[in-house]
């Protein structure tokens, strides 16, 4: 069993101050088991330009154990999640988004009794609000829920890594850093699950999930939508084999035009207040085209 854990949350415009929290009871139960086991949690605001969110977590900071980092420049989620890495002092790091929540109160010790040296938890969708039914993301994320179970994860366990809930030994961490030239939103994760690959590292699936609460509103998953598929064009090469969307990339002389014809329409109803699922990944092909 694990002794140790570094708890690393990345946040950026976001509100954390619960999962903190929650994380800090979960972790100080583990210490009252008397078997010597140490933790620290920390927090790296990455230049949040809502200072609001800033002041609504600095209580986190009377927590034990707990340090908040804030950082007045942006320097994006390769290079934060490096960062939190260096700042770590325990062997394993445990990697979570500042806008998830952890409901399970044998999440941390499921993690400390596996002998695996990367795994992925996976992720849940909180479906209890009903005003969702139009949210873009939410309804995206319900459709492709099967994605997150156990069995496709470990079908396609190096494609399917995702920075939302992972553990990893530091050395390796150290060793393989996120590629710090992805400074935008997107694919660093797909990167990075490709080059343990190359490394012969094993990712380990299990089913220990975080819970997803957030999603932003429509117009802002588009904007990260595009983001994301600009990244993915920036780096079609190192990503190659690692995105279905490449596959379809010899469509793009075909489909460039179309984007100009009808590309905006779709773009309007994804961003609206009935969204159909069914024109998004439409969309980011034509959009990919566009480029």
């Amino acid at each position: 069993m694990k002794k140790e854990l570094s708890v690393l949350i990345p946040t950026y415009n976001c509100f954390c101050g619960d999962l903190v929290h929650s994380l800090h009871h979960i972790l100080e139960m583990e210490v009252k088991k008397g078997n010597g086991f140490r933790y620290e949690i920390i927090v790296a605001d990455d230049g949040s330009t809502d200072k609001s969110m800033i002041e609504q977590n600095l209580d986190i900071k009377n927590l034990s154990n707990v340090n908040y980092i804030i950082r007045e420049e942006n320097v994006g989620r390769a290079c934060i999640r490096n960062f939190l890495a260096q700042q770590a002092q325990y062997q394993w790091l445990l990697f979570l988004d500042g806008d998830i929540m952890v409901e399970r109160t044998r999440f941390i010790e499921k993690y400390l009794d596996t002998d695996f040296h990367v795994i992925v938890g996976g992720l849940q969708v909180h479906d209890r609000n009903r005003s969702l039914g139009n949210n873009l993301r939410f309804l995206y994320e319900k459709r492709y829920l099967y994605k997150h179970g156990i069995s496709y994860r470990q079908q396609n366990p190096y494609k399917e890594f995702h920075t939302v809930n992972f553990l990893v030994e530091r050395d390796i961490m150290l060793r393989i850093p996120f590629d710090e030239e992805f400074k935008d939103y997107g694919y660093e994760d797909v990167l990075f699950g490709k080059q343990l690959k190359e490394a012969g590292i094993t990712i380990h699936h299990m089913a220990n999930p975080v819970m997803m609460i957030h999603f932003d509103e429509n117009p802002v998953t588009v904007d990260k939508v595009e983001e994301s598929i600009r990244t993915l064009h920036k780096f079609k090469d190192e990503l190659s084999g690692y995105s279905t969307l490449l596959r379809y990339a010899w469509l793009k002389p075909l489909l460039k035009p179309l984007y100009y014809i009808i590309g905006k329409p779709i773009q309007w109803n994804l961003k609206g207040n009935n969204p159909k699922l069914s024109l998004l990944n439409i969309y980011k092909l034509l959009y990919y085209s566009s480029l």
